[in-house]
């Protein structure tokens, strides 16, 4: 489904990723990779994730351990 097919009034529930990306920095990615957003702290990284899942703290994961690299 893309997003064009919604419903008028529809919207999709996207899901976020915390990460590290190599050179250190800390990433907030939509679950599809279709937007992202570059962070120096983790705090803040995490703050816009949760705003950008309105509030839900289910559809934000992080990852403190593991660095992921560009997929």
């Amino acid at each position: 489904m893309y997003y064009f097919d919604l419903p008028p009034g529809q919207r999709v529930l996207s899901e976020f990723t915390v990460f590290r990306d190599p050179k250190g920095r800390w990433v907030v990615a939509e679950a599809h990779r279709l937007t992202g957003e570059v962070f120096a702290r983790r705090d803040e990284a995490v703050r816009v994730a949760l705003w950008q899942a309105d509030g839900d703290a289910a559809r934000v994961h992080v990852e403190l351990h593991r660095v992921i690299r560009d997929r």
